[in-house]
């Protein structure tokens, strides 16, 4: 012990003894002088790597006790913490999805129209211009059904691009509109097999019923 602390005290003395920081950081910004901290490192027997500070920057703020310290960064960790917690219970609450929400909407005679179990082939079928269904969804649907239906639609693009692809259905669909589109629902709601499907005239849209 007493030997590494002879080298080290001997390799210190060959440094340097004010260490400074100096005028440029690792980012290129320039330091005010006045801000520029100037440590001595002195070195003891008994503590050869102890270093004490003999001025401090002029514009930094008093030393606070540990206590008050430890309690202000509990406060903040819990702050912190809260945050992401409430966000979560707020989804929860609000966890029922729009294919959810159009598939309770239901009643028995449109099940028979759009709803099947999760293993029918219709729901792996694909075509250029196909209806899945023999109705159309302004045949069916209620207007806040159809409107439901529409905003699920719009949900499974961007933001950027949602109105775009939305005009283009309109477009190809000959002008009768959105509401020539059909849907069928394959699955249940909550059960990890539930499917939403969407189909027009040069469109198909397939999505997972429990995330949309």
């Amino acid at each position: 012990v007493k030997r590494a602390a002879e080298c080290a005290i001997a390799s210190q003395r060959r440094k340097q003894e004010n260490v400074r920081l100096d005028k440029r950081d690792n980012s290129g910004l320039t330091w005010p002088k006045d801000v520029r901290v100037f440590a001595v490192r002195r070195f003891t027997f008994k503590n050869a790597m102890k270093i004490e500070n003999l001025k401090e920057c002029p514009v930094c703020p008093t030393t606070i006790d540990r206590r008050h310290f430890v309690k202000t960064a509990a406060l903040g960790s819990a702050a912190l913490a809260a945050a992401p917690l409430g966000k979560a219970a707020k989804k929860k609450t609000n966890s029922e999805t729009l294919v959810a929400q159009l598939f309770g909407s239901l009643n028995e005679s449109q099940k028979k129209v759009v709803a099947f179990p999760f293993e029918h082939p219709l729901r792996e079928k694909v075509d250029n211009n196909w209806h899945i269904t023999k109705k159309s969804i302004g045949e069916i649907f209620t207007g806040e059904q159809q409107a439901l239906v529409q905003e699920i639609f719009l949900k499974l693009h961007s933001e950027q691009y949602a109105e775009t692809v939305l005009g283009q259905v309109r477009h190809d669909s000959e002008e009768e509109g959105f509401e020539s589109t059909s849907v069928a629902l394959f699955g249940q709601p909550n059960t990890g097999k539930f499917e939403f499907v969407l189909t027009g005239r040069h469109c198909t849209r397939r999505c997972d019923g429990d995330s949309v």
